[in-house]
């Protein structure tokens, strides 16, 4: 068995999935995953994983600060219980999109996002997923995206993420949050771990942002994510 650890945001220790994955191949064994409280929320979905053992809150581990990710980067791992173990953890501010730089860290290259998960019942009608990260800057705009829309929305994210504007599905478990991503027609939201969902899939990604609040950097560039600066409600529709 090898360990692996990565502290968190949740967004930051989705991303180090596709390294442990990786890892998991080279050394032909499966993976404990260690973390802070803030990361409970992953259990579910990283042990639904093929390649992940147990997933483990750290008891001695307490996040000081979020100014690069979770800090301190490194979680407590006992590592004579494992062949080998890893910290996944920001040691300085990535310069790449997530993933590629945690894989870059270990000394690795990852492909794609990519993430094992269960057939939960969602809608049978056409719907889009709408990820608002609570009541920011852009609600308006997220609430005129709904009112516009011709297909349903489905409101995703945290238990205090809900808009008042479509169907429910916030403070869900994230595995079951997998499944209404990956039936819907496209995903609309800031950056976020329920970004960090999404980019396992093919559909549209169509996030807005300010243009200053968020290192461009850190994210996912392929053709289906696209990036708007404060867009309108039918620009983003157009691309769904």
């Amino acid at each position: 068995m090898i360990a692996t650890a990565h502290p968190g945001r949740l967004g930051d220790a989705l991303y180090a999935l596709p390294t442990i994955k990786v890892l998991c191949d080279s050394y032909k064994q499966k993976a404990d995953f260690y973390t802070s409280q803030y990361c409970e929320p992953m259990r579910r979905l990283v042990e639904r994983q093929s390649y992940i053992n147990k997933f483990y809150v750290a008891p001695n581990y307490v996040v000081d600060n979020f100014g690069c990710g979770a800090q301190p980067w490194y979680v407590p791992i006992d590592g004579t219980l494992y062949t080998a173990s890893f910290q996944l953890g920001f040691r300085y501010t990535p310069d790449t999109a997530l993933p590629v730089f945690i894989g870059n860290c270990m000394g690795i290259q990852v492909g794609r996002v990519e993430y094992e998960y269960n057939d939960f019942k969602t809608l049978d009608e056409p719907y889009i997923v709408i990820a608002p990260r609570g009541n920011t800057s852009f609600r308006n705009l997220f609430c005129d995206v709904v009112r516009k829309s011709p297909y349903e929305s489905v409101i995703i994210g945290g238990p205090n993420d809900y808009i008042n504007k479509g169907l429910d599905a916030t403070g869900v478990d994230l595995l079951e949050t997998l499944t209404w991503i990956s039936k819907a027609r496209a995903f609309i939201g800031l950056m976020s771990s329920q970004l960090a969902l999404a980019n396992g899939f093919d559909l549209p990604k169509l996030v807005p942002h300010d243009g200053m609040s968020w290192d461009m950097r850190h994210v996912i560039y392929s053709p289906t994510n696209h990036y708007f600066v404060n867009p309108t409600a039918e620009e983003i529709l157009s691309y769904i």
